[in-house]
């Protein structure tokens, strides 16, 4: 289930930057783009955690700080380094990223 909602926020994303290829070389818009990604990447590991952790016999923990501080804030931060990551290789791939190719 956690696994399956990257599909979720991967597909909104390829899709906007089919049509949208220019959100790839404006530093603002990439990192507006990314940000939305990373908040729709949260939410859905978010939902799958609460799922989790509200259908099995977990010891009692701080759900909300666990769950939308930790699993949420997490997944924001992560999503964006890795959104940043995955902008370098592309830059860095030769062709990829010239005006010909959008």
């Amino acid at each position: 289930m956690r696994a399956a909602s990257h599909i979720i926020f991967a597909l909104m994303g390829a899709y906007y930057i089919k049509h949208h290829p220019g959100v790839l070389t404006g530093a603002l818009s990439f990192a507006t783009f990314n940000l939305a990604c990373a908040i729709v990447h949260a939410i859905g590991e978010v939902l799958a955690c609460l799922l989790f952790y509200t259908t099995t016999t977990m010891p009692n923990i701080d759900l909300i700080y666990v769950v939308f501080v930790l699993v949420g804030g997490g997944t924001i931060i992560h999503s964006m380094v890795d959104g940043y990551i995955a902008l370098y290789i592309y830059k860095a791939i030769p062709g990829l990223s010239k005006p010909e190719n959008k």
